[in-house]
């Protein structure tokens, strides 16, 4: 409900719990927006098997902004498995020390075969693999900061702000 105006009768809108809302909606947006540009967005898994019991895996995880490269014997890999929903899955690979998440993609469940069967069968000489993701995140993580400039922008500009308009106290 509004402010009176002294001796008008009228009531004079309030705008705070507007701002209180693009306030809210742009630090939403920022921090989702963010989270889709700044996570990795591109994994991929090499596994030489050059012996039934030896070898090396390497996983590059990439993002935006970076990379980021582990390396485990492969004796480490126990498997993989997905998690999530029918709209959403993630791959999660498992090894003996900890777990590694790939970003979401429609090739999960097929890459998570992939890593298990190279797992099961000791004579598999190597895993060659990628997921990625950027074809969606970037998009989305974009549009939501541009939601979030325009939001703060209006704030900024006065747009809302009840010293822009002229009061009559």
């Amino acid at each position: 409900m509004g402010n009176f105006e002294k001796g008008t009768g009228k009531s004079k809108p309030s705008y705070g719990f507007s701002i209180l809302w693009l306030i809210l909606l742009g630090g939403f947006c920022i921090a989702w927006g963010g989270m889709f540009l700044f996570k990795p967005q591109l994994a991929s898994l090499e596994c030489d098997r050059s012996q039934p019991d030896s070898g090396e895996c390497k996983l590059v995880m990439s993002g935006l902004f970076g990379e980021e490269v582990t390396t485990f014997p492969v004796e480490q890999l126990k498997g993989a498995e997905v998690r999530g929903g029918r709209r959403s899955r993630q791959l999660v690979l498992l090894t003996s020390d900890e777990r590694f998440y790939f970003p979401g993609g429609s090739g999960s469940l097929q890459n998570a075969n992939q890593i298990n069967d190279f797992v099961r069968d000791p004579g598999s000489q190597s895993l060659n693999l990628k997921q990625d993701s950027r074809w969606s995140a970037y998009p989305i993580g974009g549009a939501l900061l541009l939601v979030s400039g325009v939001s703060l922008r209006l704030l900024a500009s006065g747009f809302l702000d009840r010293s822009a308009k002229p009061s009559n106290s």
